[in-house]
């Protein structure tokens, strides 16, 4: 799921002319686990105006044990293949966990996966991409409704749970709108708004406590308690005044990194989904206003390789064909682009003070919106359904520290539905309910009926975050009850741990070998292991060893890393040789002939 500043449309009426769907061919068995898979074959245009069909791959999961519904899946973006992200081939066991006794559907958004995937030339600029697209006027939220409609309509069943994540709650609440006697209840993580207005305001407005957040509880005890403040304060100097160094994130070399503004910003949203960047970022931030940027420098060069290797995960011409059908704009759906950045900059100089929080208002140029100024018209005004919402169970999950999708959201959302109910879970960013077992214990138990709470317990980041950094063991504090030069090492050496663990959540996804900040490498393999060469965040020590981490049902890592465990030698010109054993959150062994223990 990647940034969503500026999604939202009118909640007027459209009517629907066209038959929903026609199945290509029945549902037909298409993986071991009973899995059935069909492509629908529905209109490009629904009022019937434009000839021309899309295909809708779908996909249909059995309920395990006594049926008790349909949960349609709705994934983010706009731009995510639902079926492709939600793989019920093999992630079905753990989904149907979630959802105990429903029937789980899941089916690739007209423009994605399977469903037509739109495509734009390489390297093509916006306006070139729209134009590449002669039916680009079909993609809005309201075609993506009523291609649930379509849906339901081919399984044949007359009501629909859904659960939508990210810009899955706009598209669930636009079918709830359009069809709301077809709604038997929603469950929506992280919610877009319907009207959300063009700029993302909220979004930047919380940039501040969300950087904060990472620090709750004392988490980050030797850094100041305002990081957050210091984040955007420091991000207003970076937007006049942008700082370049060079770093070797990976074996392949150094390369030239710049850090602006608009990198600031980047990485507060990478922050509300991503562990990794989440623990580096208040120490690394903290270190470039004590006068060392190569912390911040190297976690943006980490971050962008992320960025490169999830850059397919949501489809850039979908998600802009979604995004600027929708609208609405501050300037008319079919005004030359000149009118529109005049229109663009009116609304950005009417702007009250203190819109957008600390950050200056070259902030709202951040908005992925802005870039539908140059997409061909028609731009704007696609329209959801007219309503009322339905008076269904609603339940709303919000992280706290969720920037793309703040819990103000989340809030409004909530208030609009008889049944609404919010549920916040402290610590969380975006997207709650995989990260949170409070939250799917929540879930489990609206779905039989219960009240769910207005609150979860916190939940902590995959790895603490990082101390204050020191470029050199003779600099670190020595470590609560172990003096000198082994307890200088002890410090430096949990904080080379973290850091090794963020660089393996980072890499993971593309197995790259990450260069320590200081020196070394981190091996990583997608699964769940760790192996150090050498590797080093501070002057003077160096970690060789391999660490294996826990894994869950899903198979992926247990989050917090609390379950590693392994053996790391300690060396390096500076530091108090030894070894340690990791097991859970401890660490044991001997530096420099003294016995240590301690958790980390």
């Amino acid at each position: 799921m990647i940034r969503l500043a500026a999604l939202a449309a009118a909640a007027v009426g459209a009517s629907v002319l066209v038959p929903a769907a026609s199945a290509a061919g029945p549902f037909s068995p298409c993986a071991p686990n009973g899995l059935e898979c069909a492509t629908l074959a529905v209109p490009l245009d629904y009022s019937g105006a434009t000839p021309g069909q899309v295909p809708l791959y779908v996909e249909e999961l059995p309920a395990a044990g006594t049926p008790r519904g349909v949960m349609l899946l709705l994934a983010g973006g706009p731009g995510q293949a639902s079926a492709e992200t939600f793989d019920l081939a093999h992630q079905g066991a753990v989904l149907q966990a979630e959802f105990p006794g429903y029937t789980l559907v899941a089916y690739d958004d007209r423009g994605t996966g399977q469903s037509g995937e739109l495509a734009c030339p390489t390297n093509e600029t916006v306006d070139a991409c729209g134009n590449s697209i002669s039916t680009r006027a079909f993609y809005t939220t309201h075609d993506h409704a009523e291609d649930i409609e379509s849906v339901r309509s081919a399984l044949g069943v007359d009501k629909l749970g859904i659960y939508g994540v990210s810009y899955g709650t706009k598209h669930a609440v636009a079918y709830a709108l359009a069809h709301p006697d077809h709604v038997e209840r929603l469950l929506l993580d992280s919610e877009l708004l319907p009207q959300r207005e063009f700029f993302g305001l909220a979004s930047l407005q919380t940039i501040p406590k969300s950087i904060d957040g990472i620090c709750a509880a004392g988490a980050c005890a030797t850094l100041p308690s305002t990081i957050g403040e210091q984040f955007v304060s420091y991000a207003n100097q970076l937007h006049t005044s942008p700082i370049a160094g060079n770093v070797t994130p990976t074996p392949a070399g150094t390369i030239a990194v710049r850090v602006s503004g608009d990198t600031m910003i980047d990485l507060a949203y990478s922050s509300d989904l991503s562990s990794g960047v989440s623990s580096e970022l208040p120490a690394a931030v903290d270190a470039a206003l004590h006068g060392w940027a190569l912390p911040l420098e190297r976690l943006v060069a980490m971050n962008d390789i992320v960025e490169q290797v999830t850059a397919n995960d949501v489809n850039a011409a979908l998600f802009l064909a979604t995004t600027c059908g929708d609208g609405p704009f501050p300037w008319g759906p079919t005004d030359t682009v000149g009118n529109r950045l005049a229109s663009l900059q009116r609304a950005i100089d009417a702007l009250p003070d203190g819109s957008t929080g600390v950050l200056g208002s070259w902030a709202v140029l951040d908005s992925a919106a802005v870039s539908c100024v140059f997409w061909p018209s028609p731009s704007g005004g696609g329209a959801l359904g007219a309503g009322p919402l339905p008076d269904v169970p609603v339940l709303v999950l919000s992280g706290d520290r969720d920037i793309r999708t703040p819990t103000s959201a989340a809030q409004q959302i909530a208030s609009q539905f008889p049944q609404g109910h919010l549920l916040v879970v402290p610590g969380s960013g975006h997207a709650v309910l995989d990260r949170s077992p409070c939250a799917e214990a929540a879930v489990r138990g609206w779905l039989d009926g219960a009240v769910p709470p207005a609150t979860c317990t916190r939940i902590a980041l995959g790895v603490p975050p990082l101390a204050r950094w020191r470029r050199t063991v003779a600099a670190t504090a020595p470590a609560a009850h172990v003096p000198g030069l082994p307890g200088r090492t002890l410090t430096a050496l949990v904080q080379t741990l973290h850091d090794a663990e963020d660089a393996w959540l980072l890499g993971r996804q593309s197995t790259t070998t990450i260069t320590g900040l200081v020196g070394g490498q981190m091996v990583p393999d997608s699964v769940k292991t760790i192996r150090l060469a050498r590797y080093s965040s501070v002057g003077g020590l160096a970690l060789t060893g391999t660490i294996v981490l826990k894994l869950a049902a899903s198979g992926q890592p247990v989050l917090p890393l609390a379950a590693a465990s392994g053996t790391v030698t300690v060396a390096g010109s500076g530091a108090a040789h030894g070894a340690v054993k990791l097991t859970g959150r401890r660490l044991g062994g001997t530096l420099g002939g003294r016995k240590i223990s301690s958790s980390f």
